[in-house]
């Protein structure tokens, strides 16, 4: 069940990573994203019976976001709703690149230096789309505030949309933390066998 799972994890970073290059099938991939999110919670609660704090507010996070925007895509009458709102689609989809080197660093390659690159790659990614990105072009971008503000009929779905944005970036850096940490150790270890 969980190489299944994990395929699939990996066919919807793909889609998303060919969506966010190409914006194309912006709303097709969103969906994909939240039944993906909804499938995952669904098997590690009913089948695998374990989920991660941080992977179940990720989900939530996540399928709140997909919710506001399906609410609100009716909505968007002016031609700059619609690019803010495409453009803010564009930034969160963006996100799933890096699980592609993550479901593939977790695979277990045995060439070392596939290895080395994967993890350079999923490390590098990671920075970028959702520390970099994210944090500058989705939680600081005022364009982005004005959207929500203007967009959000009710101030459940404003502050709702926010808290989701901010969880996402709260557990960003909560990753971020954790893959640092990692490195420190990994490197602490090599250096020690080196020694020895």
């Amino acid at each position: 069940m969980q190489n299944v799972l994990s395929y699939f994890h990996l066919f919807v970073s793909i889609v998303s990573s060919y969506t966010y290059f190409t914006q194309s099938f912006l709303y097709p991939c969103v969906y994909l994203i939240g039944f993906c999110c909804s499938l995952d919670m669904f098997l590690h609660i009913t089948q695998i019976r374990k989920l991660r704090l941080d992977m179940f507010l990720h989900h939530i996070c996540v399928l709140f976001i997909v919710a506001f925007f399906h609410r609100h895509l009716s909505l968007y009458v002016t031609e700059e709703l619609k690019r803010d709102h495409l453009f803010l689609l564009n930034q969160i989809i963006s996100i799933e690149i890096s699980t592609i080197f993550l479901i593939l660093q977790q695979w277990k390659r045995t060439i070392r230096y596939v290895t080395y690159c994967n993890n350079v790659f999923f490390i590098t990614s990671f920075s970028y789309y959702r520390i970099y990105k994210y944090t500058f072009y989705v939680i600081l971008h005022k364009p982005s505030y004005i959207f929500f503000v203007n967009i959000s009929q009710s101030p459940v779905y404003f502050y709702g949309m926010y808290f989701s944005l901010y969880g996402l970036c709260f557990l960003h850096y909560y990753w971020f933390y954790l893959i640092v940490v990692k490195m420190y150790h990994l490197q602490k270890e090599r250096i020690k066998t080196r020694k020895d």
